[in-house]
């Protein structure tokens, strides 16, 4: 299981942000930068879900591990067993927008061969 600590830096890696400039992304202070790196700090649901979108991944998914982190016992558990399933059920939307949703060149070609004859300004 990933951990929030590794999607925050992995976020930050793609981004090439400093702390600093991580806060201004997330809209967190500086302090918070540094809690979530060093594990004083868990994010919490907003700042996951952000990273996630910078991450190009569903939030759930940071949102889950995030939870496991924080939560303790029972709680803790329910989230390790809901961020685990999660991981199938991600490979399977991911293939499906991918290969299922996406057209083939010949499927796109016709809609770029149509005549615009007008065009609407509003």
């Amino acid at each position: 299981m990933k951990t929030s600590i590794s999607y925050f830096r992995e976020a930050k890696d793609r981004l090439k942000a400093s702390d600093y400039r991580m806060a201004q992304i997330l809209k967190i202070t500086r302090t918070a930068t540094s809690k979530y790196q060093s594990g004083q700090r868990i994010m919490d649901d907003t700042t996951a879900a952000k990273i996630a979108r910078i991450l190009e991944i569903p939030e759930i998914e940071v949102i889950a591990a995030a939870n496991a982190e924080r939560e303790k016992g029972e709680k803790q558990e329910f989230w390790k067993n809901f961020y685990e399933r999660l991981g199938g059920v991600a490979a399977s939307i991911i293939f499906a927008v991918t290969f299922l949703v996406t057209p083939t060149p010949s499927e796109a070609a016709p809609v770029l061969k149509q005549d615009v004859t007008s065009l609407y300004i509003m």
